[in-house]
């Protein structure tokens, strides 16, 4: 049951985000926000007890781990430094982002909540918020047209 609950969230998040999208002066990933939204209020209700950690550990672990991988696949499409090798960006979050969810779903209290959402919170601004230019620096003429082409790729994200 816990997995048919899980579904339905991320999916009317992400159908809430994507109308949401027609509206807001940025773009936002709407399966990213389904998919975190989801496993953050997972987390919130097994802090508040209201959920049984036993139950949802397994889904949150799921979720969290596709949460790091979309942060480094993400990461990759909007800064255009992270292209240039793997070892830039994706293998440093794969590194640093599994270890994080692992502690988080081992000490699953208000405190990794807090932890979860520190790290999320500023991801979800550079990734969604900021605009390319101000992503890239001084990048608009360190790689000829592909901050253009990056500007134009970001428009189409998740669509």
């Amino acid at each position: 049951m816990e997995i048919l609950i899980f579904i339905l969230s991320v999916l009317a998040i992400t159908v809430l985000v994507w109308l949401a999208n027609k509206i807001l002066p940025f773009k936002i990933c709407p399966i990213c926000v389904g998919v975190s939204g989801t496993w953050v209020w997972i987390l919130a209700g097994i802090s508040s007890g209201l959920l049984n950690v036993e139950n949802w550990r397994m889904i949150v672990a799921m979720a969290m781990g596709a949460a790091v991988v979309g942060i480094a696949y993400q990461g990759e499409k909007r800064f255009y430094w992270a292209k240039q090798s793997i070892f830039r960006f994706r293998v440093p979050v794969i590194v640093v982002g599994f270890p994080l969810a692992y502690w988080v779903i081992n000490n699953i209290d208000w405190v990794s909540l807090a932890a979860a959402l520190a790290v999320l919170a500023p991801v979800f601004y550079f990734y969604f918020v900021v605009s390319a230019g101000q992503r890239s620096g001084s990048g608009t003429t360190a790689g000829g047209g592909k901050v253009a082409e990056l500007v134009e790729k970001l428009k189409n994200c998740c669509d």
